[in-house]
This record gives structure tokens, C-alpha cells and sequence, in this order.
């Protein structure tokens, strides 16, 4: 079974932090892709890469968003015939096991992908997440797209990711497609993938916090600091979701949800008046835009 493939899509990317992303996994691999969505420093990725003799890399002449590029990758994987595809962000560093751990799941019947336990390293450290009281392995409904093996048949069957989404929720999408068409998505708790989201800051706003692991606890919000272009795409993307599923889920819950989300949002992040606009923006533009509703 041919399965050591993985691609990172790269835009603008810290290219220390490229690199040692590439470093965790490279060792593991046969083929690594990396496309790239029109960087202003590509000279820079070029440079880095040269000198390793498994990367493949795809130029794109516009910036297409995170969707496409997945799927570049993946339709290359399947053109080179490998049977899943492990994708990567280009500033999320994997446990450099993270394929010798998946290997053991790989024959598991109507799995349609494999996800580690995430460590975002805002608010929990690898020794941490050490000391845990996991199970090896537990059935998700959702998983992030960073260190995700996604079987390469599936995602034929399933249609891949949904370009429209562009940057954001394009991994919600792909999960709510696998579980309504009955594949399961396992989270390997014995590998991590190391993440930082956003720019977080810690606030003095506290919440009810429940681990991987069942353990309650009170701990405080973080602000994300993402771009007021992310946030729009949050919004949007988020509104277009719940009536993409209107078939599968509680629009109303859903929606109870996303209200809640969107206004803790407000609330400890900076730029509150622009985060607003554009939040508002996000939700009129998804009401607007012409979703079409799923049925499998």
C-alpha cells in the first residue's frame, strides 16, 4: 500500500517555520507536495527546498485559497497512486512518528481519515498532552485538515474540498461529507500535531473548558488575532455551512451556535468596530449566496 505522500500548501509562509515542518515528516515520506498560492517570498521557498530530492512543487499563479491547493495535492497523489494523503499547514509541526503511528489504522474498515490530537501551543505543551489519560485511538465528527491522512478513494467518492470556501471551514465541510455518507474519521491519540492558532493571546475572560481526555476545567478565552479577512471568512463560510446541511442538522442549533461563537469572538478580540463590519459583512454574504443544499 502506497500511503507516505503529504503535501503543505504555502502562502507567504515563515520560512524557518516551513522549514522545520518539512524536517518532522520529510524522513517519513516518498513524495512531499507543496503547493503554493502566489507567495511574495517563492524565491525564498525555492531556495529552501532545493536540496531536497522528494519535493514536488506546484506554482500557482493566483492566490486560489486553501481548498483548491488541497485538492491539487491530493489529485496528484492519486495521479502518482498512492492510496492516502497526509496534508499539512505550513506552520503546524507534526510529531515526526505521525506516520509509523497511522500505519496501524490503515486496513481499519469504511475509515475515511486518520487525525492526531492536536496541541495548540496557546494553551496546552507537549508534556502536557504527555500525561493524559487517553485511549489510543477515539471516533471524531470533526477533524482539522493540519495532520490529517485522508484516504485518496474516499475523497473521489466524497468530491474533495469545496473551493467556494476559499480559506476557512474547508475541513468542516470535508467532515460533515464523510459522516453523512457513513465513513468514519479516527483521531490517533498517540501522535500530535503541534498548531498555533492565529496569534492567540491569552484575555482575563474565563470559560468551562472540557478535555480530549473528559477532564473539566475553568480555563481563560483566547483572542485569535486572525485578519479581519479571516474573520469574514469565518462568518460566511459558517452561515453558507448550516444551510449547505440543512438536510443532516439543527438549523437552528446550528445557528444558536454560531451566534454564540461569533459574539464571544467580538468580545475579546481587538478592533472590535472593523471585527463587527466585516462579521456582518460575512453573515449577510452567506444568507445571500446561493448554497446548494447536500444530499448524498
Amino acid at each position: 500500500m502506497k500511503y507516505r505522500c503529504a503535501g503543505i500548501v504555502t502562502y507567504n509562509p515563515d520560512i524557518k517555520r516551513l522549514k522545520k515542518n518539512i524536517e518532522s515528516i520529510y524522513s517519513s515520506l516518498e513524495t512531499l507536495i507543496i503547493v503554493d498560492n502566489y507567495s511574495s517570498n517563492i524565491v525564498d521557498i525555492i531556495d529552501l527546498i532545493k536540496d531536497y530530492s522528494k519535493i514536488t512543487l506546484i506554482k500557482n499563479k493566483e492566490n486560489l485559497g486553501i481548498a483548491t491547493a488541497l485538492n491539487e495535492i491530493v489529485n496528484l497523489s492519486i495521479k502518482l497512486e498512492y492510496q492516502w494523503t497526509l496534508l499539512l499547514d505550513q506552520d503546524s509541526i507534526c510529531d515526526s512518528r505521525i506516520i509509523s503511528e497511522y500505519k496501524e489504522y490503515l486496513l481499519y474498515p469504511n475509515v475515511g481519515l486518520l487525525c492526531p490530537y492536536i496541541i495548540d501551543i496557546n494553551k496546552i505543551n507537549l508534556n502536557q498532552y504527555k500525561k493524559l489519560s487517553l485511549p489510543k485511538y477515539s471516533k471524531v465528527k470533526y477533524a482539522i485538515t493540519s495532520g490529517t491522512l485522508i484516504k485518496n478513494e474516499i475523497f473521489s467518492k466524497v468530491g474533495g474540498f469545496w473551493d467556494e470556501l476559499f480559506i476557512d471551514a474547508v475541513d468542516i465541510d470535508y467532515s460533515e461529507k464523510l459522516r453523512i455518507n457513513g465513513f468514519e474519521q479516527i483521531r490517533v491519540n498517540t501522535t500530535y500535531l503541534l498548531q498555533e492558532v492565529g496569534h492567540a493571546e491569552k484575555t482575563k475572560i474565563l470559560r468551562i473548558h472540557r478535555d480530549h481526555a473528559g477532564k473539566f476545567s475553568i480555563q481563560p478565552y483566547y483572542r485569535t488575532n486572525h485578519s479581519l479577512k479571516r474573520q469574514y471568512y469565518m462568518a460566511r463560510n459558517n452561515v453558507i455551512l448550516i444551510k449547505k446541511y440543512k438536510k443532516y442538522n439543527s438549523v437552528l442549533l446550528k445557528s444558536i451556535f454560531i451566534v454564540l461563537y461569533l459574539s464571544a469572538k467580538v468580545l475579546v478580540e481587538k478592533n472590535k468596530k472593523s471585527l463587527i463590519k466585516v462579521i456582518l459583512k460575512g453573515v449577510n454574504d452567506g444568507i445571500k449566496f446561493k448554497t446548494p443544499i447536500y444530499s448524498k
